[in-house]
């Protein structure tokens, strides 16, 4: 959490005038300021709020007034500094908010944390696999809050035939250079608003937004082949390849439905002889 929130927040006293607020957001460019009584955090101005509160010429009253009178029953969401990231994300999803103050075990403001700060922080440090290049596995829970309410979107699950093979005949650090180019190769195939995720050890889970199942093959086709052609100085004869098993999302399954029946298309795939890409056509 320490990592990822903004430290020192912008705070006002509550027996300020909402001017002063307003000011404090101009000057430091935040988009929130907490508001403080007694030492203690006791609520939180938002841009959002400001809109409100011009429109109702509300500006020129004390804080502690405004909230007295017209958010007497709105209690201010917290979260300790020792909680998860996730925890921050499971909270501000259920309240539907965006700004959340981080306090300490003596309920003192160290913080806040918002959306901007886990898109910009928390995607590029905790979620990305160093290796590929792409999302880790922690991504998930991400994806989950993502597709949600979603259906407009086609998994692909891609597994790199015979690996194990691969890393005792040649070696591990020969393995992750053949971890590195698919990753590469993946993230030069797909769109920049696409999702890649290394799933597991060879195991990689794409989500392609608003493409159907015709798009997806071909996609699917383009990394198979490329990565296929790849050739290694350190194993001229080596032509390592990829299996690959596609589902699209529909109404009433969930994101691990669809990753299941992406992953029995995988399974087809490799039954089949390796080295192809099988879909998975579910009836709706």
């Amino acid at each position: 959490m320490k990592e990822v929130m903004t430290r020192n927040p912008i705070t006002i006293n509550a027996s300020r005038k909402i001017t002063s607020a307003i000011e404090l957001m101009k000057v430091f460019d935040v988009g929130s300021v907490i508001v403080e009584e007694n030492g203690k955090a006791v609520s939180i101005i938002t841009k959002k709020d400001i809109i409100h509160i011009l429109y109702h010429r509300y500006e020129n009253m004390i804080i502690s007034e405004f909230i007295r009178k017209y958010n007497p029953k709105k209690k201010l969401k917290t979260i300790i500094d020792s909680a998860t990231v996730y925890d921050a994300m499971k909270l501000m999803e259920e309240e539907k908010i965006k700004h959340l103050p981080v306090i300490d075990k003596n309920g003192k403001v160290i913080g806040i944390i918002t959306a901007t700060d886990i898109l910009r922080k928390v995607t590029h440090v905790a979620f990305v696999d160093p290796l590929t290049s792409v999302y880790n596995r922690r991504y998930i829970d991400v994806l989950y809050f993502k597709l949600r309410k979603r259906y407009n979107y086609v998994l692909m699950m891609i597994d790199i035939d015979n690996f194990k093979k691969i890393n005792d005949n040649y070696g591990h650090p020969f393995g992750d250079k053949i971890l590195r180019n698919l990753g590469n190769i993946i993230l030069q195939s797909i769109r920049d608003y696409d999702d890649a995720i290394r799933y597991g050890g060879e195991e990689f889970l794409i989500v392609l937004y608003q493409t159907g199942v015709e798009e997806a093959m071909e996609i699917a086709e383009k990394i198979r082949k490329r990565f296929s052609n790849l050739k290694y100085e350190e194993a001229p004869e080596l032509r390592v390849t990829v299996s690959v098993g596609i589902a699209q999302a529909v109404k009433g399954k969930g994101l691990w439905d669809t990753i299941k029946l992406a992953d029995e298309a995988l399974y087809k795939a490799k039954k089949l002889g390796r080295d192809r890409v099988e879909v998975n056509y579910l009836r709706r």
